[in-house]
């Protein structure tokens, strides 16, 4: 017998009338697509699921998942410090979670393991961003926000400052960061007496992690040195490995919708080994990490036609249909915690969801759960996606979801007096 949808099923069988079908009445058009199911794979309504659109931010629930699936929720990124005679060089692997608190136990731990081995005052500090090499962010725009900021495989908070001006002076608005000369460069950014701004480019990222670094370890006449290249007989000293697991770092990808994890995740996963301190690694590209993540999905799912161009979601060239995104919410299931819970007004519904958004793109995917009345009744639970490639009302997604959440309670209920 032919396999029904759980929609069409419950249609057959009269346990739902014209007035409560799911997303009834909404006037979708060929710039459109979604798709809700139910979760054993019942489609309840779909429409134009199999048509690729850009979909902004959800871009990063293929990152998420394809991090996960090449180290697992609990790696840790690293960075390499090494010394050559009275020279300290910091060697970059990408690591997006380096914060100003993250610094502080590196430094204490750097401290103790320079006094262990009796070394020099150092007189250098050499920074190797070589690790990454672009010139530029597909679909990274100019602006100062902290949405833009730059990547660079030597980063420190996100490539962002928290910068405060105040009768003409200014400050680090975040006591825990001293104020670098970099970072004061950036105050013509400023829109406002105090916002973050982001560093603009890899240049500026290096100087400004070399000079906080310099500010926590109390070097203040310790030259820097940025743009070096590692060279490969020096002894590594030490290796930070960061608190933060990768399951912290997809947090702040999915819950936050932070840019700068996502592509920073994304270009590491070119397949390129992190080396030992002696063997120099081939530079991580775009190029790469858009090979490796295009047909790692195709292999894993059977995917035709999608597109991953960064790991943010940026590019207007990333493409994936409704199905594809499915296909991810499924292999994360087991993470749907990472993802941000949503307030909605069904008092009975829990939704763990990620939005995209660009200036004509407002996309939407998650998890739909309606919580048991009983120890022995099953929870009902759905997936939903929606993108939408147009200009469309302010809010309108949400007002989307709101209604298929009254719907699906609808059909709850429905079933319940059945």
């Amino acid at each position: 017998m032919k396999q029904f949808s759980l929609f069409l099923l419950l249609l057959w069988l009269g346990l739902l009338n014209a007035h409560s079908s799911v997303l009834d009445g909404l006037k979708l058009t060929e710039h459109d697509s979604i798709l809700v199911v139910e979760d054993g794979g019942d489609v309840v309504f779909s429409w134009q699921a199999s048509k690729p659109l850009v979909p902004a931010s959800l871009t990063k629930l293929a990152t998420a998942h394809l991090a996960i699936d090449k180290w697992g929720l609990e790696h840790r990124f690293h960075t390499d410090f090494l010394l050559d005679g009275d020279i300290l060089w910091v060697k970059g692997y990408g690591d997006p979670f380096l914060v100003s608190e993250e610094l502080d136990k590196l430094v204490s731990q750097l401290t103790a393991k320079l006094a262990q081995q009796n070394a020099p005052p150092v007189r250098r500090l050499n920074i190797d961003n070589s690790y990454f090499d672009i010139d530029s962010v597909p679909g990274r725009s100019n602006t100062a926000d902290p949405y833009n900021a730059p990547l660079s495989a030597v980063a420190a908070n996100f490539n962002t400052v928290m910068l405060e001006k105040r009768n003409g002076q200014i400050s680090s608005a975040e006591p825990q960061t001293p104020l670098t000369n970099t970072a004061k460069q950036l105050a013509n950014t400023l829109t406002k007496p105090s916002d973050r701004v982001n560093l603009i480019n890899a240049a500026n990222a290096q100087s400004h992690f070399a000079e906080l670094l310099l500010a926590k370890l109390a070097w203040p006449s310790t030259e820097i040195k940025v743009g070096q290249v590692l060279a490969e007989d020096a002894p590594l000293i030490y290796r930070h490995t960061n608190s933060h697991t990768l399951a912290d770092v997809l947090r702040g990808t999915l819950e936050f919708s932070n840019n700068f994890m996502a592509n920073q995740v994304f270009l590491k996963l070119s397949g390129v080994a992190e080396p030992s301190a002696k063997a120099e690694p081939k530079p991580v590209t775009f190029e790469a990490a858009n090979d490796y993540s295009n047909q790692r999905l195709a292999k894993q799912f059977g995917w035709q036609g999608h597109s991953i161009n960064d790991g943010a979601g940026l590019s207007r060239k990333n493409r994936l249909n409704a199905k594809q995104v499915d296909d991810l919410l499924v292999a994360l299931q087991s993470s749907k915690s990472l993802f941000k819970k949503v307030d909605v007004k069904s008092a009975s519904a829990v939704v763990y969801a990620k939005t995209g958004t660009l200036s004509d793109v407002r996309s939407y995917a998650g998890y739909i759960e309606f919580p048991t009345k009983s120890l022995t009744e099953k929870a009902r639970k759905y997936r939903f996606v929606f993108n939408f490639n147009r200009t469309v009302a302010y809010r309108y997604r949400d007002r989307v979801l709101e209604q298929l959440l009254t719907d699906l309670e609808h059909l709850e209920n429905e079933l319940e007096l059945k």
